[in-house]
């Protein structure tokens, strides 16, 4: 399974994108929509320009391979 993030910067302050992912791979594991974490061989954070992700939000790709 390969996983994208793209995420909106809230504000300006400095923010390391990778503490992003924790989080919400766990929601997804949470919420049963993958079943386990481990199964993830690849994942992709990026900051996306406020034209494509409102600030403070996530768009997470799911693709099973």
């Amino acid at each position: 399974m390969s996983i994208t993030i793209s995420a909106g910067r809230p504000d300006r302050r400095r923010r390391d994108a990778d503490n992003i992912c924790k989080a919400a791979i766990d929601l997804l594991v949470t919420h049963q929509v993958i079943a386990d974490d481990s199964l993830v061989r690849t994942l992709t954070t990026t900051w996306a320009s406020s034209d494509d992700v409102a600030p403070g939000r996530l768009v997470v790709e799911l693709k099973y391979v």
